[in-house]
């Protein structure tokens, strides 16, 4: 994925270009990553449970 991408009009060059790789950090998801960086694992699956509550509260309401 390149950044210009997402922002130029194809009128102008960009003078610097800017590569990003995108990581699915989804808990459940790239498992090497989340085994390497606890933290982050463990951010995921707060996340994930955050979610599933917000998801039982809007069926609820």
């Amino acid at each position: 994925m390149w950044l210009t991408d997402a922002f130029t009009t194809g009128k102008e060059k960009a003078c610097m270009e800017l590569e990003a790789l995108v990581l699915d950090i989804n808990y459940g998801k790239n498992k090497k990553l989340m085994e390497a960086c606890h933290p982050l694992k463990e951010y995921a699956y707060f996340v994930e449970k955050v979610n599933i509550k917000k998801l039982v509260f809007c069926m609820v309401n």
